[in-house]
Parts: structure tokens; sequence; C-alpha cells
């Protein structure tokens, strides 16, 4: 399944007998991380509130569940990637910016997920939610360490497979989160400030 968790969690907006909304999580146990996978509204159904009210949801339902510390999620640069049809980098930036969110102030690719002619994708960070209650708020920093442990369970349980990191890139990503105890933390509609590390022989943008 998509991202190689054991588990896929599942929350949908109804209208009547229709849905019109929905959020999925894939909840990394070993690690202590669960990643949004997506949050998606139904066309016609856009800017109605429908994913604030998912991701409301899915604070109440799943933070703080038994083991799991951590809820991050992945946010397309769009500094990389402009706009394409109805998908818009900046669109969903502002929608994670209105939720609280903040991005890791540190290196991040999407590994290969299971599929035909699946690639790792760049040009991404990650971005961490909080509980919205301040309770658990990651305040301006989180634990490299986990996070290190989460891209481990993630990569090794995709397409890249059990005995990741294989190539320079990967021993690299993994590497930079092991050296290090904390990774910073900065609001997300401050993306073009941030300066996050690129993949050695990537090109920044």
């Amino acid at each position: 399944m998509p991202g190689g968790s054991d588990e896929v969690w599942g929350l949908c907006a109804v209208d009547g007998e229709k849905t019109v909304g929905c959020i999925v999580g894939y909840p990394y146990r070993r690690s202590g991380v669960l990643l949004i996978g997506y949050v998606a509204a139904r066309p016609g159904q856009r800017s109605r509130g429908i994913g604030g009210l998912l991701l409301d949801e899915a604070r109440r339902r799943w933070y703080g569940k038994p083991g799991l510390t951590l809820v991050v999620a992945e946010i397309d640069d769009p500094r990389c990637h402009p706009p394409r049809g109805e998908i818009d980098a900046e669109r969903r930036v502002a929608f994670s910016a209105r939720q609280g969110m903040q991005m890791v102030i540190g290196p991040y690719f999407q590994p290969r997920l299971k599929g035909a002619g699946k690639k790792r994708v760049y040009g991404l960070f990650l971005a961490v939610l909080d509980d919205s209650s301040g309770a658990a708020s990651p305040g301006q920093s989180v634990s490299a360490r986990q996070l290190a442990a989460f891209l481990l369970e993630y990569f090794t349980t995709s397409e890249e497979c059990g005995d990741w990191p294989q190539d320079q890139e990967g021993r690299w990503l993994l590497d930079w989160y092991r050296s290090r105890e904390l990774v910073g933390l900065q609001p997300i509609d401050r993306y073009s400030e941030a300066e996050i590390p690129q993949v050695p022989g990537r090109p920044a943008r």
C-alpha cells in the first residue's frame, strides 16, 4: 500500500449520501510518527472548509494515539512545483498555514512508492502538525532522531525496500538527521525564507 505502513486510517466528510472529502493517514508505529497521506475535497466542494473540518477531526481522533507522538505531512515546495491544472502547491501551503503547520528546516524527498513506474519525488518538505489544543505543540524544533527513525521506517517499507539506504542520496538524507539532536521548525507560510539543505548533486530549484 502507498508508503508501506501496515495500516491505513481514513475519515470521510459526507453531505447526505454523497462523499465530499476525505483524509488518509499512515501510522508508522516503530518511529511513533503518523504521516498524513492526503486531504482531498471533491471538485466543486473546495474552499468550503471541508479540508479544515477533516483535519480537525483527524486531530481529535488520531493525535496522541498510543505510541504516536508526531504528525507530519509531505508538502510540495511551490518554488519547485508550479501549478498544474487543479494541483496548486501555493494553495496547499496556504491551507497548511491556516491549520498551524510548521515546516521542518531539513532535507526531504519522497521515496519510490509501490506501483509501476513510481520514482522518488524531490522539491518537497515535511510539515509538522500540532494537536490544535496546544498540548502537543511542536514549539521551535522537533527531534531529529525521531525523524531519522521515521525516514528509515518509511523508506524501507516502500519500493525502496528493506536494505535502504542503498545509494549516496539515501545515506546522505538519513545521516543528516542522525547527526543532530534537533531540527528547527518555521511557519509554513514563510517557506520562501527557508534555506533547506539540498540533496548533493541536485539543483536547489
